[in-house]
């Protein structure tokens, strides 16, 4: 061998010089990590803790995060409240349904005709029976969105045809009222407890 393969040669390891020997070839005079015994793909445990994560979101899940975290009024499920506005506002249309036909029909076509109701035959015993079966699919919660369309549209020509020009905004309190309640079935749905949930809105309560 030639002399100068012994001498020391001037490397930088790190940022600072430092003199190490001429080493064989094959070899580096930077350190190397021995590989760890517990050196593994580390993506596997974040892709499975993504799939978890994905799983806990679906609907009805009970487990992970979703079941952990409350919603509000202390994880009471929102359709509560649309359901509780569709029961009293049914209650509302089928009694007075109920006590048009109770009173005859006589009256109700009499009332229609001095407040220039078109029809007032043909849409006494149509009104009484609107609300009466009406309020009684709403109890169930059958056709809610149809239902409550028809009966929207009742009120809003009972507030503007007749009780405003009659007896005044503060008259119509109720009835505006109930023509709230039904653009809310109209536009949310039956809520909780109801049958279309198991018909017409089974595939929107499947998609959460």
């Amino acid at each position: 061998m030639e002399r100068d393969e012994y001498l020391p040669s001037r490397r930088v390891v790190a940022g600072h010089p430092r003199r190490v020997g001429r080493l064989p070839s094959g070899f580096s005079a930077f350190p190397v990590d021995p590989p760890r015994a517990d050196s593994r793909d580390m993506s596997q445990p974040y892709a499975h803790r993504a799939e978890i994560e994905r799983l806990d979101q679906r609907p009805g899940s009970t487990s992970g995060s979703a079941a952990r975290e409350p919603g509000p009024c202390g994880g009471i499920n929102p359709d509560w409240g649309v359901t509780t506005v569709r029961i009293m506002a049914a209650l509302l249309f089928a009694v007075h349904g109920y006590q048009k036909f109770a009173g005859g029909m006589g009256g109700v076509s009499a009332y229609f005709t001095k407040v220039a109701i078109p029809l007032p035959g043909v849409m006494a015993p149509f009104i009484a029976g609107l609300e009466l079966v009406g309020g009684v699919l709403l109890i169930l919660g059958l056709a809610t969105r149809v239902v409550g369309g028809l009966l929207a549209l009742q009120m809003l020509v009972t507030t503007i045809w007749v009780k405003i020009p009659s007896a005044g905004w503060n008259a119509s309190d109720l009835d505006r009222m109930l023509l709230v309640a039904c653009v809310l079935l109209v536009l949310a749905g039956p809520g909780a407890a109801a049958l279309d949930r198991l018909w017409w809105e089974r595939e929107k309560v499947a998609k959460g």
